[in-house]
């Protein structure tokens, strides 16, 4: 009982190191279904994600999941878990669930995937963002975010094609048009990489980007 409050102050001390060595040589000790036991390895779930532990983290995610299911934090971590240690069907149940959305939709797919671009883990993020638009051609963002990793990788002529099948069904986005931009620009296409900035700019007048691109397109 000693140990457990010791790695339960640890953990909030914001020490996770010592947090996570403290209660791990405890928490099997502790009876089950115990709030004792749900507080060791809710804070071993948490705290081994924090120092970048994933899969050391995810059994004690999913065991606190079981009682703390509505926990955001928790679904948070456990999604990111997943996608970092390359579980990407596991990743979306949990995303989904967060957000309210069938597993298996093309939203789930999508959100799944822009969590992904965010951890910088691209290639995963592909693959659910071509779900999503298997099972919905038309689903907002899937074609701006695949013409986004397009154009980071320098795939001018594919970002422009990704980001303008956004465009078509969603021409109020006013970031794809500034990407629409871009990529004109970067083609020394400046008529058509002025005109896709400025209507950026008249969506959203408050967005830096384009009037930085606009910039470069009149040296």
């Amino acid at each position: 009982a000693l140990a457990q409050l010791l790695g339960v102050a640890y953990y909030h001390a914001d020490d996770p190191l010592n947090a996570i060595a403290t209660l791990a040589k405890v928490v099997e000790r502790l009876p089950p279904n115990s709030l004792q036991r749900r507080e060791a390895e809710q804070i071993l779930g948490l705290g081994s994600f924090a120092v970048g532990r994933f899969a050391e983290a995810i059994p004690y995610l999913e065991s606190t999941r079981k009682w703390a299911g509505d926990n955001l934090e928790l679904s948070y971590a456990l999604g990111q878990a997943y996608i970092q240690t390359r579980r990407p069907d596991d990743a979306r149940r949990v995303i989904a669930s967060a957000y309210g959305v069938a597993p298996d939709s093309a939203a789930a797919h999508l959100l799944a995937a822009q969590i992904m671009v965010r951890l910088e883990m691209e290639e995963q993020a592909a693959g659910e963002l071509e779900k999503a638009l298997a099972k919905d051609a038309r689903m907002p963002n899937a074609n701006f975010l695949l013409g986004q990793m397009a154009l980071f990788r320098g795939r001018v002529d594919d970002a422009i094609a990704l980001t303008s099948k956004e465009l078509a069904s969603n021409p109020g986005h006013s970031a794809a048009w500034t990407q629409l931009g871009d990529a004109h620009v970067r083609r020394s296409e400046w008529d058509a990489g002025i005109a896709a900035l400025q209507k950026s700019i008249w969506l959203n007048p408050y967005y830096s980007a384009p009037y930085i691109l606009l910039g470069r397109a009149y040296v």
